[in-house]
């Protein structure tokens, strides 16, 4: 029989996360619409850097937020304590945990469709980075564009057609 696995693990297992990194914590505040998962490593774990041969201790630490997908429809934040180590010519450097940032290894090329903002920096990278991409753009940010536009077109109407004073919300309203 399979033991249940815990809240933690589920998360570990979801996120990709192996030893010596691991779900310290998670907090989930359903009024803000948010899930905080709380990520740490095995105290006394010794880190390779790229470049430099071995494996160096922890000199300090950092908590590096980082945003996730969605999970459902509640924004996702991941707070990772992120060590520096002491490397042998005596600098200090961030290490940065391997599972951050991959697209599962995937190429590129590899990636048919992506669902973004409007924002012209997403709109570049994407353009850069991700060429045989589709780009679909959220729906909360084309409804958010095309209400202010809607309103725009409203607002200068009504100066020559009084009637449409007062409609703002009918109009924007669904």
């Amino acid at each position: 029989e399979l033991e249940p696995m815990s809240q933690t693990q589920l998360f570990e297992a979801a996120l990709g996360i192996k030893a010596p990194w691991y779900v310290q914590g998670v907090d989930f505040d359903a009024a803000r619409r948010e899930l905080t998962i709380a990520v740490d490593f095995v105290a006394g774990t010794r880190f390779p850097y790229p470049g430099v041969a071995g494996e160096h201790p922890a000199h300090d630490t950092q908590i590096k937020p980082l945003r996730h997908l969605n999970f459902f429809q509640h924004e996702c934040y991941l707070e990772v304590r992120v060590p520096r180590v002491r490397l042998p010519d005596g600098s200090v450097r961030l290490v940065e945990p391997d599972w951050v940032g991959k697209e599962h290894n995937a190429a590129p090329g590899q990636i048919e469709s992506v669902s973004i903002d409007m924002s012209a920096a997403f709109i570049k990278g994407v353009d850069e980075h991700l060429p045989d991409a589709r780009v679909t753009f959220d729906k909360f940010h084309v409804v958010a564009h095309a209400s202010k536009a809607l309103d725009g077109v409203r607002r200068a109407q009504q100066k020559t057609d009084p009637s449409l004073k007062g409609m703002r919300w009918s109009l924007l309203k669904d």
